[in-house]
């Protein structure tokens, strides 16, 4: 008996294995194809690597570096000069500090050179008044040795009348006006005589005690004889007066007492006798 085919409705799949030969049926769409394309955006989303997650330790900003200790000690400064408000100098203001600091160095050794001028003035005005004052000391020294050997030959010469001897008389009177005029000569340039008085305090800056006399009539210390007069030239000691002071003199020794005899000193013995005997 022959089958009659079975008529099939289009949409009904036909099982496989029904067709002859094993042929397959129509081919089943690909399951991509049932997908809808993803767009190109995220596509290229896709390729790009993962974002690393920021874990706990990193900063925050993903790869930023740590800010060092540096970092914050200028955020600190400039915080500082924010809040002060102090602007920073211009190149022209700070050449002016720098000028002004040089004036008042300039000043400074102006003044000072200024005071040693005028030190240097004073301490040559003073040298050149002590030279016109004191300058004559040397000579003045000079000259008073031969005062002193004139004065030594009126010492020498007698002073006898006129009538006695008037050769002598005129020589001596001679030599005297010369030793006057010669003492008044140094007068007149400030030399002067000191002549210790007998009995005065000796002085150390105008005195040269030479011996020592022993007194009794004068205090231990005082100028008891004169050997040479002194000189000062103005304020100042041209030659010391050469003097004695006087001294306490020596206690005498006190006469030496006769030994005195005790009274119970033992007498002599007494001689025995021949009438005792006979008694």
């Amino acid at each position: 008996m022959t089958e009659t085919p079975r008529k099939t409705d289009p949409g009904e799949e036909t099982p496989a294995g029904d067709n002859d030969g094993g042929s397959a049926g129509p081919e089943d769409p690909p399951a991509a194809a049932s997908e809808p394309a993803a767009p190109p955006e995220a596509a290229n989303d896709s390729d790009a690597p993962e974002a690393r997650a920021p874990q706990d330790g990193d900063p925050a900003g993903g790869g930023a570096e740590p800010a060092g200790p540096d970092s914050g000690e200028a955020d600190s400064g400039e915080a500082d000069s924010g809040e002060t408000g102090a602007p920073a100098l211009t190149e022209e203001q700070q050449r002016i500090v720098d000028l002004e600091i040089e004036v008042a160095e300039l000043k400074d050794r102006a003044l000072r050179a200024m005071a040693d001028a005028d030190n240097a003035r004073k301490r040559a005005a003073r040298d050149v008044a002590d030279s016109r004052k004191y300058g004559a000391t040397g000579l003045a020294r000079d000259i008073l040795t031969v005062a002193d050997n004139l004065g030594r030959a009126l010492e020498a010469v007698p002073d006898l009348p006129r009538e006695e001897d008037e050769n002598l008389f005129n020589l001596r009177a001679g030599v005297d006006m010369t030793l006057q005029e010669m003492l008044q000569a140094l007068e007149r340039h400030g030399v002067k005589k000191v002549t210790p008085e007998t009995g005065e305090r000796f002085d150390h800056n105008r005195h040269q005690a030479m011996f020592e006399v022993p007194t009794d009539e004068l205090a231990p210390g005082a100028v008891a004889q004169v050997v040479q007069d002194g000189y000062v030239i103005h304020d100042r000691l041209l030659r010391p007066a050469l003097v004695g002071v006087a001294r306490k003199p020596p206690e005498e020794p006190a006469p030496e007492e006769a030994a005195e005899v005790p009274e119970d000193a033992a007498e002599p013995p007494e001689e025995n006798t021949g009438e005792s005997d006979a008694a």
